[in-house]
């Protein structure tokens, strides 16, 4: 099982000690599964980074990696993983659970945030989730605005699902990589581009073929707009 992660994304924000919790709660302790935390910029956060080794320190089958990968040791980490967790409370875009779901491994998530551009109940494992408060110390996030708490209850019971049935993960992992490939994929988003580039030559052109066109059609969205 894996998490990786940035300090600089903040402790707060990536919640390896959630991924910890729900782990710790779903398996116990050298019972076989492990858990690998990858984290890098632990320099730059000193304070979060002892946190998280404070809280790995008891566990015999939890492992901690700190510091840069090259990339093709990065890959091999993620396709050596049978599952990849992240219990995020927010996210941008989620990469690391693209790239993950792209090796084909199943994926448990907060469901909430940027990777549900890519993530469903259908290829991934969903955790569901309330609103938090974001606390006066994960800056540069605003103190008081919200963002997700993940159920880790219900995070610990997805990993045991995972465990306990691991034909029905790896038919979820499989799906997952047919979702990205298929509408992901740099050649899917080529193909988007290129429709959206020739819709707007055919209105172009339409335009410019009968006069009055083009005026019309900003007129319409002026009145529309107001």
């Amino acid at each position: 099982m894996l998490f990786s992660f940035d300090h600089l994304s903040t402790l707060e924000r990536k919640n390896p000690l959630g991924v910890l919790e729900a782990f710790t709660r779903a398996v116990p302790d050298g019972s076989g599964p492990v858990l690998v935390i990858k984290s890098i910029n632990a320099d730059q956060r000193p304070a979060d980074a002892e946190q998280l080794r404070l809280a790995v320190a008891g566990r015999t089958d939890v492992v901690l990696l700190e510091g840069f990968l090259s990339p093709d040791d990065r890959d091999a980490l993620v396709a050596s993983c049978d599952v990849y967790v992240s219990l995020h409370r927010s996210e941008g875009l989620g990469l690391t659970m693209a790239e993950a779901m792209a090796w084909g491994k199943p994926v448990i998530a907060t469901g909430y945030s940027g990777n549900l551009q890519f993530m469903s109940d259908e290829n991934s494992y969903l955790v569901p989730w309330t609103w938090g408060t974001i606390p006066a110390d994960a800056a540069p996030y605003p103190a008081g605005g919200r963002w997700a708490e993940p159920d880790l209850e219900a995070a610990a019971a997805l990993i045991r699902q995972v465990l306990d049935d691991p034909q029905a993960a790896a038919a979820r992992g499989r799906r997952a990589a047919e979702d990205i490939a298929r509408l992901h994929s740099p050649q899917a988003a080529g193909d988007r581009v290129v429709a959206r580039l020739s819709a707007v030559a055919a209105r172009r052109r339409l335009a410019s073929a009968v006069p009055g066109v083009g005026t019309l059609a900003r007129r319409v969205r002026r009145r529309l707009s107001r």
